[in-house]
C-alpha cells in the first residue's frame, strides 16, 4: 500500500518546461521513494519491483554522478546478494 504522501512541489525545471516532472538529485525525494519501496517489498522481493528500483536509481545516477546506486537500492529493501541487478 502506498503512502499517502502530499505530491512534492513543481521544480524550477518543471515550471520552466511547462511539465509535472518534479524529481530532481535531490536527497529527499530518494529518501521518500526508497521508503515507499521497502514497504512494498517487505512481503517479498518481487522481481518487478526490484527492476523498476533499479532503474530509478539508473535514471538517479544519470542525473546525479555522485549519486549511489548501491545504497539507494539497500533502503529500497532489495537484497543485493540475492538479486542479480547489474553494477
Amino acid at each position: 500500500m502506498l503512502s499517502k504522501h502530499p505530491s512534492p512541489p513543481l521544480t524550477p525545471r518543471a515550471k520552466k518546461e511547462g511539465t509535472r516532472m518534479a524529481i530532481e538529485a535531490n536527497p529527499s525525494y530518494h529518501i521518500a521513494i526508497a521508503k515507499e519501496f521497502a514497504e512494498v517489498l517487505k512481503e517479498g522481493n518481487c522481481p518487478e519491483v526490484v527492476r523498476l528500483a533499479d532503474r530509478l536509481a539508473c535514471i538517479f545516477k544519470q542525473d546525479n554522478p555522485a549519486f549511489d546506486r548501491d545504497r539507494f537500492l539497500q533502503a529500497c529493501g532489495v537484497d543485493l546478494t540475492l538479486t542479480k541487478i547489474r553494477t
